[in-house]
């Protein structure tokens, strides 16, 4: 069997003394499968991976639950949490230990 490249390129518009040629693509197997489209296509299950996505496209909502961890710990980054404020007037020192505990931002003893 020979072996032909394609190339698929999207044109403007058509032009009309151009000659249009049918093209068959198969599998390497001979299979015979849809030919590449424009955009339209759904992206197969499993098919994306990091090299395919843009510099922050993923939104927090896409992320699998369990990927990121919610509690740090010494060996391991937490996600960012905001511990309640205490009022530097009248807070003390065990008051601030306190939110960051209560938060999770701090371990307690």
């Amino acid at each position: 069997m020979t072996m032909k490249q394609v190339r698929f390129v999207k044109a403007d518009s058509r032009n009309p003394v151009q000659d249009i040629a049918e093209l068959a693509v198969f599998d390497a197997s001979g299979n015979p499968v849809d030919p590449p489209t424009s955009g339209d296509a759904e992206i197969g299950n499993n098919s994306v991976t990091t090299a395919k996505l843009a510099d922050k496209a993923v939104t927090a909502v896409k992320i699998a639950d369990n990927v990121l961890p919610t509690n740090a710990t010494i060996a391991k980054a937490g996600l960012v949490k905001q511990a309640t404020h205490v009022d530097g007037a009248s807070g003390s020192v065990q008051d601030i230990v306190n939110a960051l505990v209560t938060a999770g931002i701090m371990a307690s003893a």
